[in-house]
């Protein structure tokens, strides 16, 4: 998979890889998902830490592991 500029990542719910430049003291890289907070929509991650800094780049989520059993 490779980095895809964040304004082709899906605005429906979908989970995400998304890539954070400088965010907080440095890069930072975690799953976000687009939502509605009343300060209108913005890209969160699972802390909802509000970064000032919006993601710049996004790929897909791995697939889950299959169960082997």
């Amino acid at each position: 998979m490779k980095w895809q500029p964040i304004e082709t990542a899906p605005k429906d719910g979908t989970w995400i890889w998304a890539y954070w430049p400088e965010a907080v003291l440095e890069d930072r890289q975690c799953p976000a998902v687009w939502e509605d907070h009343p300060d209108g929509y913005r890209w969160t991650d699972p802390a909802d830490s509000k970064e000032f800094v919006q993601p710049t780049h996004w790929m897909p989520l791995p697939a889950p592991p299959v169960d082997a059993s």
